[in-house]
């Protein structure tokens, strides 16, 4: 009795399976099924496969680019001297020294007077100045001197003349002259040193040559401050009294 049951369930569904597959449904459903699974496909394999790809190919790039900056960068710092390097360091830091100290500033300003045959009578600073945190700014302060020089009107105008060829740089900004003595107000600039930290995974450019011919040019400062003020030790202890 179980049998035919099963038997009759057999033919009943072949039969409707015979009659879908007959009727004009049955082309709609067939071709149907294929388009929905090939659009399931593309969206749910294809793409997410094409769009990975591209992502490593990108990934790919951009790891061809940082390796070929890198390799820029160290071939670049290796055509670097050690000793240039410190030399360029060590006369930006007399061009624009790191902190408020008056000793380079009074050596060029002695400098500048023992060239120019002029005599410094007094020396006044004014201590303050800073403005705002020189910690995270790469803004230059300056400090305040006033000077009194005696000498003749050529004499002041070689002063003015030698001090702007000399380092730390240094700003007239009040020259008032009478009668052989002469007022001076200089500014001296100042940067405090603030870190950098060097990204290696950018180009790294070189300075232009501008930086290069003003480091040239205070180089040359330097030696002619330290040689006026040997030249006037020299003099001042030729003309030393016997004892």
């Amino acid at each position: 009795m179980n049998n035919n049951r099963h038997n009759r369930k057999q033919v009943n569904y072949k039969l409707a399976l015979f009659q879908f597959r007959e009727s004009r449904y049955y082309p709609f459903f067939f071709h149907g099924s294929i388009i929905i699974s090939c659009l399931l496909l593309i969206y749910f394999v294809i793409i997410p496969l094409t769009e990975n790809l591209f992502a490593m190919n990108k990934s790919v790039d951009q790891e061809h680019q940082r390796i070929n900056i890198l390799n820029q960068n160290i071939t670049y710092l290796s055509s670097l001297s050690d000793s240039d390097t410190d030399q360029n360091v060590q006369l930006a830091n007399a061009l624009f020294p790191k902190s408020k100290d008056f000793n380079d500033a009074i050596q060029a300003i002695n400098s500048a007077a023992a060239s120019a045959s002029a005599t410094i009578g007094n020396l006044t600073f004014t201590i303050g100045g800073v403005k705002g945190n020189t910690k995270s700014t790469n803004q230059t302060d300056e400090m305040d001197m006033t000077l009194l020089l005696q000498g003749t009107t050529d004499s002041f105008v070689d002063f003015l003349q030698a001090l702007d060829s000399r380092v730390p740089l240094m700003n007239v900004e009040n020259f008032n002259l009478n009668q052989g003595t002469a007022t001076v107000q200089i500014h001296v600039a100042y940067q405090p040193y603030v870190e950098k930290k060097i990204d290696l995974e950018q180009t790294l450019l070189a300075p232009p040559e501008s930086s290069f011919s003003l480091l040239q040019n205070a180089a040359y400062w330097k030696s002619q401050s330290v040689m006026n003020l040997e030249v006037a030790s020299s003099s001042a202890s030729s003309n030393l009294p016997p004892f």
